[in-house]
């Protein structure tokens, strides 16, 4: 978009009429066999989806994978289909043509339309397969978008070069899409951050990344570049932001194999799920034919249209219309919103900003009766995991004086080291630390005047975590105690 503005908006007025009608989209798409350049386009290698239903798997738009959706007069999951195909036919088309156009007759040669119909086959998301020939099929059969990722990866080093293949026009176009993309972007989202009008998470460890946000309305513009980033940085830094704004620890390997599940087709996350029998957000699946006809098949747009619906209600689901015309639209509360929204719900005529830390215990307890199924999302129910997590953390802090007085006790008789003593105690306090970061880590910092000694401790155990080796550093810990007794 930022890059070709002008290619860009004349893709969509094709694009809906193509969305009306099969008839209408296949004579828009003949009709750009019509334009002069079609032909140096094509040979040398320009993508153009099909729209008649035919294609092969490994050739179709990864966004419809299933050849099924386009069957049937009236049809609302074809015109999706056949406006997202249309519209990325004309644009490869159009950028194409001007590129192309723009060049001196020398360098109008057949590796140049080469070279440039590859650099905008991966800008407009269309990278190179993981695997060609017989396996082809059977990778996009287990993975959803393996060209888009692929394109995410491939763009970047076609700007930087791409190798000694690549040729100077394609170069320019390949520099001028991703510093168009990351200047345009950078820029709108600064503008809308710093104008207050929206949010825009910008560290990295979230899963906000990059997107804006109004209330519990999330739009992501980056593609799929923001998740890389994400899951990138959570990988290398060993540590995640929660929507509290709460730095949690992660295992790396099970955020890279987050990572690989977010990258799983219907049929084969569908695979997951029922081994699991959770989602990839980690919520109990619904087994009912219906639900799993549309975890299969229907495309994210419409499906995420329904969940925000059935979730929230029909305002959901018109904030996430953006879907519909490329634009990641989500619609949740995390813990964080829910705690706001139940604190000014209560607060009444009290003095300062409602605060869910200022909240009593007759405060909650009436929000229980108004308000019972937001709460019941805040509090772990018996038998569930967080309820059984918190259990087991509630027994390991209940033991910690009684395991630290045992191990006191055996150093004191020689019957361990000081070195023994001081790793049982950091393998004890790790331990505890990790536990109590994945029961709370959605749960927002207290106000200084709300925290306790406990409080504190662990602040100051958050502090000493070593950035490479996520690991505490328990001689920064006795520092900060030793302050303390004095």
């Amino acid at each position: 978009m930022w890059s070709r503005p002008k290619q860009w908006a004349a893709s969509w007025g094709p694009s809906f009429k193509g969305a009306l009608s099969q008839n209408r989209a296949i004579a828009l798409d003949k009709a750009l066999d019509a334009r002069p350049n079609a032909r140096v386009a094509r040979e040398g290698g320009l993508y153009r989806a099909p729209l008649d239903g035919t294609a092969k798997l490994a050739d179709r738009e990864e966004a419809f994978m299933s050849s099924w959706i386009g069957k049937g007069k009236v049809n609302p999951f074809a015109a999706s289909q056949r406006h997202y195909v249309t519209f990325l036919n004309h644009l490869r088309q159009n950028v194409f043509d001007a590129k192309w156009n723009s060049l001196d007759p020398l360098e109008q040669t057949s590796a140049n339309a080469k070279e440039l119909a590859r650099v905008i086959n991966s800008a407009t998301g269309r990278g190179p397969a993981l695997v060609e020939g017989n396996l082809a099929p059977i990778i996009n059969g287990a993975l959803f978008s393996q060209r888009n990722l692929t394109s995410k990866v491939v763009l970047p080093w076609q700007a930087l070069g791409g190798g000694t293949s690549m040729t100077g026009p394609a170069r320019q176009e390949a520099l001028q899409a991703l510093l168009g993309f990351t200047a345009g972007n950078v820029a709108l989202l600064g503008l809308l951050k710093y104008s207050g009008l929206v949010d825009v998470e910008v560290d990295p460890r979230s899963s906000d990344f990059g997107k804006m946000r109004i209330g519990p309305a999330r739009y992501d513009f980056g593609t799929g570049y923001n998740q890389l980033i994400r899951y990138g940085a959570q990988i290398l830094t060993g540590e995640a932001k929660a929507g509290s704004g709460n730095i949690y620890g992660v295992d790396r390997w099970d955020t890279f194999g987050k990572f690989g599940r977010s990258k799983l087709s219907p049929t084969a996350g569908e695979v997951v799920n029922q081994i699991n029998q959770k989602d990839f957000m980690g919520k109990d699946i619904d087994n009912s034919p219906w639900a799993i006809a549309q975890r299969l098949f229907a495309p994210l747009s419409p499906q995420d249209l329904e969940e925000a619906r059935r979730e929230y209600g029909i305002e959901a689901a018109l904030w996430t219309l953006p879907n519909l015309v490329g634009i990641g639209s989500q619609y949740y509360e995390t813990s964080t919103d829910i705690r706001q929204k139940l604190a000014e719900a209560v607060w009444g005529d009290r003095a300062g900003e409602p605060s869910w830390q200022a909240l009593d215990a007759k405060d909650k307890d009436d929000l229980r009766r108004q308000f019972p199924e937001d709460m019941a999302k805040l509090e772990p129910q018996p038998g569930s995991e967080g309820a059984i997590s918190k259990e087991r953390v509630d027994q390991l802090t209940q033991n910690r004086l009684r395991i630290q007085e045992q191990n006191d006790t055996k150093l004191a008789n020689g019957e361990i080291t000081a070195a023994d003593w001081r790793d049982r105690r950091e393998t004890f306090l790790t331990d505890l630390r990790t536990r109590k970061d994945e029961i709370y880590r959605d749960i927002p910092p207290k106000d200084e005047k709300y925290k306790n000694d406990l409080d504190r401790f662990y602040e100051a155990m958050d502090k000493a975590v070593d950035p490479l080796t996520n690991k505490v550093d328990w001689a920064k810990v006795d520092a900060w105690l030793a302050t303390q007794s004095q």
